[in-house]
């Protein structure tokens, strides 16, 4: 029986999740629609899949499809159930803490706050990956950006203290 042995974590998911953030927003801005004449519809979709590794190792996937005016955003973390060796819920716990509130986002409000412009939002958490999304009109994407940068880079999480 092969021993098991907790996974080594890169320090400061802080900074790559905001560079995701960056990266989609830039990719979102400056992606050329696809050929002249082409259906999207038709076209393999994992095949319009555009790819990039940071210098940092994160992943960032983009792909686009203009014919609907929906954004949808995602983050997968690589953290879930697995991860856990003493204490189990833990991961899940983490999920459901990232709606807690932010410096600029009170308790409970980032949910509300996506649900305001038209949106939805949630999260959910596996043995291999705890995943944050949001879907918004493509018009309010910019908004939902910021307010999920301001939670991925300032959540508070003094509520456990008390």
């Amino acid at each position: 029986m092969r021993e098991s042995r907790p996974r080594r974590r890169p320090a400061g998911l802080g900074p790559e999740l905001l560079a995701l953030l960056l990266v989609l927003l830039l990719q979102a801005l400056f992606l050329r629609p696809g050929a002249a004449g082409a259906d999207p519809d038709i076209q393999d979709p994992v095949a319009r899949m555009r790819k990039t590794v940071l210098d940092n190792g994160l992943t960032v996937l983009t792909l686009e499809d203009r014919t609907t005016p929906v954004v949808s955003f995602q983050i997968w973390v690589r953290v879930g159930s697995r991860d856990e060796a003493r204490y189990t819920g833990l991961a899940h716990l983490f999920e459901h803490m990232m709606f807690k509130g932010s410096k600029h986002v009170g308790p409970e409000q980032h949910a509300r706050l996506i649900q305001a412009r038209g949106g939805e939002v949630n999260a959910f958490t596996s043995n291999d990956f705890t995943a944050y999304f949001f879907e918004l009109p493509r018009s309010r994407y910019r908004e939902g950006l910021k307010i999920e940068a301001d939670r991925m880079r300032r959540l508070k999480l003094d509520a456990l203290a008390r």
